[in-house]
């Protein structure tokens, strides 16, 4: 038991799953904010192609 998160993702150009679990223990604290930054890491996760095509991309400027 406890707090978890899991996240899935479908990849097509490669039509691969993804499926990305966090879970948190720490007894006797609150883990809402924990739950949190496994929220946060599991939203950014990127593939290695969605990875090198980021890096492709121009920054932009003010």
């Amino acid at each position: 038991g406890g707090p978890f998160v899991t996240y899935t993702f479908y990849d097509r150009s490669t039509d691969r799953v993804y499926m990305l679990d966090g879970s948190v223990f720490a007894p006797d604290y609150d883990k809402l904010d924990l739950l949190r930054q496994m929220e946060v890491m599991a939203r950014t996760f990127r593939t290695a192609e969605e990875a090198r095509s980021a890096e492709d991309r121009p920054v932009a400027s003010e």
